[in-house]
């Protein structure tokens, strides 16, 4: 007979939500609990691991902002933070070109000054700028393809521009549109809904941060509250089912697949939201409600992959920060058509330097969609070869050396996360985060709670979301504690 545990809480998941759960109901005095994860590590979508004299992210690598992020503000006090600026051309967000130490290239080779890149990049992010502004007027754009398609088609036709300088603009739109699908974790533009993007929140300030070291340093001062004896790894949970009777007083059954039960007053499930699209219909007992099963299939999430290449010598030069390589005209269409195994390296549209990050001689490349689910499926060869041959066509270069080492990540592949973050598409609501979040069977009566990135309204997709979303629903059990003993006397 399998060994039943009895514990107030149940948290399933040791990613940033529930370790932020955790040490939040710590804190606060339910001390308690259990951590269930499934894979036998901390840090879910956090994967620091050894490179060489140092360490890479496999998942989470940069802050997102400064301003009321807790994240931030946790890892300045800590020191754990660079302070230098770090390149980016989204969402109004161009330095200037003083600092811009990247190369340009055309798929002919023909290389771009980075004048005329900041001048376009300006241009495609002002048109980016008014996408959200439309979160404050009446509008009928459905997409952001379809808005930004629409709006650079206006903004083209008032221009006074050569030749030369129209290639530019319309090859930097294109590639910005490709960074947005890593952004969003997105098959194409035209899938995200335009409300869902207008509100997700950009914390102010410097928009990438990066840690001194790598993001998994963030987690040790949140564990360290933990005690480890709370904490179970390769625990995978296959059913949470009420033990009899209602939600009212009836206790929780956590089941995991080696048979080991744990009976419990909450649990707060913080999986991702691709192993909810993969288990929700089968794991509780009752089934959740409609709304929440229907919004959970129809929220988007997406997987983003990175690709970590390391040479013998470095044949961009020291200086040189970063590869970026302008998409072709059709590319957007090709990685959307039936031969991906034909098109996927054309999601590949730069590659960034490692210097400053302690690896000199390594180029690091990140891409999303169908792309990175069907380069997990390749051997490591062949995704040398691929990409080196797009490097060799962008630069002209036939000379170019091959990689004597690659790592690479396989988020979409990985049964315990499926993907890499959430985004709202166009079939969705952008009260979807929200009605995820809610617990069951309320929030006056929070028995099953829900946390992770994919449940906060403004900061889905993010590291800070998944970290406040832990510590709401902590809050949330410690507020139905405090009206239960209001009750009592």
């Amino acid at each position: 007979m399998a060994t039943v545990t009895s514990v107030d809480v149940v948290i399933v998941g040791a990613g940033m939500s529930g370790l932020a759960a955790a040490e939040t109901l710590i804190k606060g005095g339910i001390t308690d609990i259990v951590i269930l994860e499934a894979q036998g590590r901390l840090g879910g979508r956090i994967h620091s691991v050894p490179y060489n004299d140092g360490s890479i992210d496999l998942g989470a690598q940069w802050v997102h902002g400064q301003h009321g992020n807790p994240i931030y503000h946790m890892a300045k006090e800590l020191g754990l933070l660079q302070q230098r600026p770090l390149y980016s051309s989204l969402h109004g967000m161009v330095q200037s070109s003083t600092e811009w130490l990247d190369e340009f290239y055309m798929p002919d080779g023909e290389r771009v000054p980075r004048e005329l890149v900041l001048k376009a990049s300006k241009i495609v992010d002002a048109i980016l700028g008014e996408c959200w502004e439309l979160s404050s007027i009446k509008h009928s754009y459905k997409s952001v393809g379809e808005f930004s398609r629409d709006r650079f088609a206006t903004h083209v036709k008032g221009m006074k521009v050569d030749e030369k300088e129209a290639k530019v603009i319309e090859s930097v739109y294109r590639w910005i549109r490709m960074l947005e699908l890593v952004e969003n974790a997105c098959h194409s533009l035209d899938h995200l809904d335009i409300n869902g993007y207008n509100q997700y929140t950009i914390c102010g300030g410097q928009p990438n941060v990066d840690f001194t070291n790598t993001f998994g340093s963030i987690l040790q001062p949140i564990v360290a509250v933990i005690p480890t004896s709370k904490i179970k790894l390769n625990k995978p949970v296959n059913k949470i089912k009420l033990k009899s009777g209602d939600y009212v007083a009836a206790p929780i059954i956590v089941q995991c697949a080696d048979g080991s039960q744990f009976e419990t007053k909450h649990v707060i499930v913080t999986i991702s939201l691709g192993c909810l699209k993969a288990n929700a219909a089968s794991m509780f007992d009752p089934a959740l409600p409609p709304y929440k099963l229907r919004t959970i299939e129809r929220m988007g999430f997406g997987t983003v992959n990175k690709i970590y290449l390391e040479f013998t010598d470095i044949f961009w030069g020291e200086e040189v920060e970063g590869i970026q390589l302008f998409p072709e005209e059709t590319c957007e269409a090709d990685l959307l058509g039936k031969d991906i195994a034909a098109n996927w390296q054309k999601a590949i549209v730069g590659f960034a330097t490692l210097q400053k990050y302690g690896h000199p001689k390594a180029l690091q490349t990140f891409l999303s969609g169908h792309a990175a689910e069907y380069m997990e499926t390749l051997d490591d060869d062949t995704v040398i070869d691929m990409l080196m041959q797009r490097l060799k066509q962008y630069l002209r270069r036939s000379d170019l050396p091959r990689p004597c080492r690659i790592v690479r990540t396989a988020w979409h592949g990985n049964p315990y996360v499926r993907g890499s973050y959430s985004h709202i598409p166009v079939k969705a609501s952008s009260q979807d985060p929200n009605n995820i979040s809610q617990p069951i069977p309320s929030r006056e009566n929070p028995r099953i709670l829900f946390a992770g990135e994919a449940t906060h309204p403004r900061y889905y997709s993010t590291v800070h979301g998944a970290m406040i979303s832990g510590r709401r629903e902590a809050k949330t059990i410690f507020t139905f504690q405090k009206q239960k003993e209001q009750v009592k006397y």
